[in-house]
């Protein structure tokens, strides 16, 4: 069986400082360290500026956190333990953030977070490669790489 290897990085997105215990308790419902490396999610304060990022050695795959009403109907769940069931919400994640972060960029370029990951098979062609935008007005881009001779 192949490994397979990624990485996730983000942009750093501006956290609207009101709104920075919400974003706290939005974050506690997900587990981005359910692959092997594991992703993490920061906050961070740079000169009284704070920043959101989303990096790690694997590939980024949220999940919704097993709630203890979950738990308490389904002895197969564990509280407070990536929901697999649910399956992975890369989408409904990113989107979940929106009211949490201010504008980033510049003209027509701008954003809320911009999250990457790309990744491999033991160095095997395809890459396999995303790329998550979130705008100002809440809609999400993605992108990707599309599989050339594969």
């Amino acid at each position: 069986m192949a490994d397979y290897m990624g990485t996730t990085a983000s942009s750093g997105a501006k956290i609207k400082k009101s709104k920075v215990k919400e974003l706290e308790a939005y974050l506690a419902k997900w587990d981005l360290s359910a692959g092997e490396g594991g992703v993490s999610v920061d906050i961070r304060e740079n000169n009284g500026k704070l920043s959101l990022h989303v990096y790690g050695d694997d590939d980024f795959s949220p999940y919704l956190v097993v709630t203890k009403e979950q738990a308490e109907e389904d002895d197969n769940l564990e509280e407070g333990t990536p929901n697999f069931d649910e399956g992975s919400d890369c989408d409904g994640f990113v989107k979940g953030l929106a009211p949490f972060l201010d504008v980033s960029g510049k003209g027509k370029e701008k954003f809320l977070i911009v999250i990457q990951t790309v990744g491999n098979e033991k160095c095997r062609f395809p890459l396999g490669a995303c790329e998550w935008v979130l705008l100002p007005n809440g809609k999400l881009k993605t992108n990707g790489f599309t599989n050339w001779g594969s």
